[in-house]
């Protein structure tokens, strides 16, 4: 539109004509308001939005939903867009564009509705907030959606986070879904904290496979006590989830080989009548041959396990007494007896003396049985550090007397000696000791 300007002689024509220019523009203001608030694009909502944060929008507000999905139990109505859906998963595509598409409501009860809430959030955005109670369910969403990069972020996530709390049921999730790295991270966190993982709700859901993995395995660090209470428990869940009564007969059965797992001579006799006994799950005639190890250790202990686990394969030193003085000659054959006892079930591996060089020979007795459990001629020899061939087993709370013999001419040494050795949780008690004394031993090896 094209105006012309009135000269400065004609100022009431000039002052007409913006009269009309501003009735016109306030005209078309207010017909442009009307189409706005008739056409529903008055707020504008996408201004300024980039296409994710567009994205996000329509979710969460339900903007142009086409598809329903009533989710988890109590069926929560969660909409969705076919269009997002399909693009991000081919097996959405075949869901809801194949030859028989799924119609709106689309039902699906095994997963909790805010779980899913956070997988469509994905699908939209590329982004996720993972915890620890909702990463293995998104991990299950992806794998079953086929969402490669949500079940990258899931498995990166679960790795770096294995704590006590989920242990098992990662191992669980990653046994199922074939994830063999995740399973042995999984594994080798179970085996390094076993006493706290054992007493987790995660364990009494694991599968059969896992469980028997699990106690079977020499690397597992807990106390015998820990892994028989853990699969006691496990085996009642099981008969729950099984709809079977509670009984001894029905524990053994869903235990299986599990049952024969726990290292039974390595528990206390006392913890052995009091608490497993009463289950009644061994019968009459396994009892009989642990009672009969317990008390000739010799004896075969088939079909049980009696080795020590290897638990974390740490070597501590414990020491016997503080030096005083300087060491002494003897001339003579002399014997020296060091009594001792322990918190945890380990493994002897062997003394430190005080001379590299002299003859002698040592053995290790049960103090409650009097048999010989380990024995050695000089042994392996490294310095003053003697180690048995054998390591020797040695029980928790059980009194044992180390006996070295020496043959002939020797040194000892005079000193102080100790009560009590520790090294963080493991405690050797020596039994036998004085104010003062002469030894050749100076300290006792353990591998705990």
């Amino acid at each position: 539109m094209v105006f012309s300007i009135p000269n400065a002689g004609n100022l009431g024509e000039c002052d007409k004509l913006h009269g009309q220019v501003a009735s016109s523009h306030a005209s078309s203001t207010m017909a442009a308001n009307d189409s706005e608030a008739k056409s529903g694009f008055a707020d504008n909502w996408q201004r300024g939005k980039s296409l994710i944060e567009c994205l996000r929008y329509s979710l969460q507000q339900n903007s142009h939903c086409d598809v329903t999905f009533q989710v988890g139990k109590d069926r929560k109505s969660i909409p969705a867009h076919r269009l997002i859906l399909t693009l991000r998963s081919c097996i959405f595509e075949a869901m809801l564009t194949g030859p028989m598409p799924e119609q709106e409501n689309i039902a699906l009860p095994d997963i909790e509705s805010d779980i899913f809430e956070q997988f469509l959030m994905f699908l939209y955005t590329d982004d996720a907030i993972l915890d620890s109670r909702n990463a293995i369910g998104l991990l299950y969403l992806s794998k079953k959606y086929d969402i490669t990069p949500l079940e990258q972020k899931c498995l990166a996530y679960l790795d770096s986070s294995i704590s006590s709390h989920n242990a098992c049921v990662v191992m669980e999730q990653a046994r199922f879904y074939d994830e063999h790295d995740l399973k042995v991270k999984a594994v080798k966190y179970i085996c390094e904290n076993g006493n706290t993982v054992l007493k987790s709700p995660g364990f009494s859901d694991l599968c059969h496979s896992c469980v028997l993995e699990i106690t079977e395995t020499d690397e597992l660090v807990a106390s015998e006590e820990k892994v028989f209470e853990a699969v006691n428990t496990w085996s009642e869940a099981e008969c729950r989830r099984q709809g079977r009564e509670i009984t001894p007969v029905n524990k053994r059965s869903a235990l299986g080989k599990a049952l024969m797992n726990v290292r039974y001579s390595l528990l206390g006799q006392k913890y052995f009548v009091d608490s497993v006994s009463p289950t009644k799950m061994l019968t009459k005639s396994e009892e009989n041959t642990i009672f009969k190890n317990f008390i000739s250790p010799d004896k075969s202990l088939l079909p049980f396990k009696k080795e020590p686990r290897c638990r974390t394969e740490k070597l501590i030193t414990c020491k016997q007494f503080e030096y005083v003085g300087k060491k002494n000659y003897c001339a003579p054959s002399a014997e020296y007896t060091t009594m001792f006892c322990v918190n945890q079930t380990c493994a002897l591996q062997g003394f430190n003396t005080v001379s590299e060089s002299f003859g002698f020979s040592a053995f290790v007795c049960d103090e409650d049985t009097g048999a010989v459990v380990g024995e050695t001629d000089n042994g392996k020899r490294t310095g003053c550090l003697v180690e048995f061939l054998d390591q020797v087993r040695i029980v928790k709370d059980r009194k044992y007397s180390l006996i070295v013999k020496c043959h002939k001419r020797h040194y000892y040494q005079r000193g102080e000696l100790s009560d009590i050795a520790e090294d963080g949780d493991f405690v050797c008690h020596f039994l036998n000791n004085t104010t003062s004394g002469y030894h050749v031993v100076l300290s006792l090896v353990f591998r705990v």
